[in-house]
């Protein structure tokens, strides 16, 4: 091939690759473009698994171990930002009120995205980039670990397992009494976010045991919110106000499980040389949740409790509420062992 051939050949591929470039630019910039204006920050690819571990690498080695990236995150925009946003809007002119709730949207539009604040809609879950909501769904905590991977799979192998866990809990509703969500976990999403929206519309935002999420009374639903309620679209508030309240309860229940797992090891290694560092973890622990300090008080309580609790065991070969012993103690009889008699002598008496 003549040289001036081979030159203009690859003239003609360089330019192809500039031109096919620019237009991945282009697709790319549309993608992330949309995925802002409609999902906000949260949506945007690496936010969690990307920038979130990242926060977590750099984070102070006595940083708290149960520190939640995303919780952080929204708590962060919606009184850092929201409230840098309506002091400008208050210096502007806008009174304080005003001010204050113009601030909140606009660090809303900024986390959730444009649409989803302007329409009240929760849609950054549904249009997300992030890897973590991509292919990963994070399973309900458990303090038993065994439990807690269980979930983590349950929740990770797809819609069929999971309609079918629905009539799981479906019937447990049905044994509560609790007819309605018993029929919203049933039947298919076309047929129970109606209901759904009806519900919430005449409770409000509450849970099984009828505790109100986030103050969301059933005044706090406009028309909009319960109409798009029922055509599958969750409001923003309710989707706000569920989560965090997930999260805190995650979070608490972490560290209640880190306080008594502490107390056990207590209990378990007394009067052996590993006691030592249990005791500073009791300290290191006392440090960072002052509140709930494992003391000395703390820890003799503990053992108070652990002592009558074992003896019981002991005594009875399992450990039982005392309201119910006259049911349950019966129970125990056929796996006693019986009384040993020893005959030392014709003189002694059996033991």
């Amino acid at each position: 091939m003549p040289p001036n051939i081979i030159d203009q050949r690859v003239k003609e591929a360089d330019r192809y690759r500039k031109e096919l470039g620019n237009e991945s630019y282009r697709r790319l910039a549309g993608i992330l473009g949309m995925t802002f204006l409609y999902g906000g920050i949260v949506a945007q690819p690496y936010f969690s698994v990307g920038l979130g571990t990242l926060i977590k690498m750099f984070a102070p080695d006595d940083d708290d171990e149960f520190f939640d990236w995303e919780n952080w995150f929204a708590n962060y925009m919606n009184t850092t930002v929201g409230g840098a946003a309506g002091a400008i809007f208050n210096k502007m002119g806008m009174e304080t009120k005003e001010s204050k709730e113009a601030g909140r949207k606009l660090a809303e539009a900024v986390t959730y995205g444009p649409v989803s604040a302007l329409t009240g809609s929760a849609l950054s879950d549904r249009v997300s980039l992030d890897l973590k909501n991509l292919w990963y769904r994070e399973g309900r905590y458990d303090n038993d670990a065994r439990q807690s991977v269980t979930n983590e799979i349950i929740s990770n192998l797809g819609p069929g397992v999971g309609l079918g866990l629905n009539w799981v809990d479906a019937y447990q509703l049905v044994e509560d009494g609790q007819y309605g969500r018993a029929y919203e976990k049933a039947v298919p999403a076309i047929f129970a976010k109606p209901v759904t929206a009806y519900r919430i519309s005449q409770e409000g935002a509450t849970t099984r045991s009828g505790d109100i999420i986030a103050g969301l009374y059933p005044n706090e639903f406009t028309l909009w919110d319960i109409s798009m309620q029922a055509i599958g679209l969750q409001p923003l508030k309710l989707y706000k106000g569920q989560k965090s309240a997930i999260q805190g309860k995650t979070y608490e229940q972490k560290v209640l499980d880190k306080h008594n797992s502490i107390l056990n090891r207590l209990w378990m290694e007394r009067g052996t040389p590993a006691y030592v560092d249990a005791l500073d973890k009791a300290r290191e622990f006392t440090l960072k949740y002052p509140d709930m300090p494992i003391d000395s008080d703390a820890i003799d309580n503990a053992f108070d409790a652990r002592s009558e609790a074992q003896a019981q065991a002991n005594a009875m070969g399992a450990r039982l509420n005392e309201k119910l012993m006259t049911k349950t103690l019966p129970m125990l009889n056929y796996g006693a062992l019986p009384p040993k008699v020893e005959i030392r002598g014709t003189g002694d008496k059996p033991k």
